[in-house]
């Protein structure tokens, strides 16, 4: 029996490219835009270990690894580095039940 093999992962490569670019590049207030990812390692790495900690920025870095391992969509990283960066913007308090107006 034959067994047919992923052909469509890519493989990892021996070095990872840190290089690679967002287009368009990362906005963060009061800092220079984030370019490449190797420019998100060098801003996550100014966090403070309590950020660096935290679910969000886990993830993106878990992302940034894989794309630049992995040669992956730069979209991804960019979208789980976005998500980190605006994790405090979320509202958290839950919302109040809306009425049904509903006529009696």
């Amino acid at each position: 029996m034959h067994l047919r093999t992923n052909t469509t992962r890519a493989a990892p490569s021996a070095l990872p490219d840190w290089s690679r670019r967002f287009i368009p590049p990362i906005l963060v207030v009061g800092r220079a835009p984030l370019f490449s990812l190797n420019d998100v390692v060098l801003y996550i790495s100014e966090l403070s270990p309590a950020d660096q900690q935290s679910s969000a920025w886990q993830t993106a870095a878990i992302m940034l690894r894989t794309v630049a391992q992995h040669h992956g969509d730069t979209g991804l990283a960019r979208l789980a580095v976005m998500r980190a960066l605006h994790r405090r913007d979320v509202d958290t308090k839950p919302r109040r039940k809306r009425k049904s107006f509903v006529v009696r």
